[in-house]
């Protein structure tokens, strides 16, 4: 039991973490939800919701890392920017 409360409060932190980072990115480019799904979308053929763009970024659902990466591509930073603790 303690190593599932250990493991779901570790996720829920870097949820936090890459929500937080990745709004800043986006908005450091000067785009809104929709326009960053968009971005995805005409740069690497993937379809997302700007709902899930925003749950992300509440820290509500953690991406696969595939779509973790077309985000990061789509942003110009890298996956380790988004998962910096800064």
């Amino acid at each position: 039991m303690a190593k599932e409360e250990a493991r779901k409060r570790i996720e829920a932190e870097i949820s936090c973490i890459l929500g937080e980072n990745m709004r800043k990115a986006r908005r450091l480019r000067q785009l809104n939800q929709r326009q960053l799904a968009d971005k995805i979308y005409s740069d690497h053929g993937c379809k997302l919701d700007e709902k899930y763009i925003g749950h992300i970024e509440q820290g509500r659902r953690m991406p696969s890392l595939y779509t973790l990466k077309l985000i990061s591509l789509s942003l110009g930073v890298s996956l380790s920017d988004l998962l910096n603790e800064n």
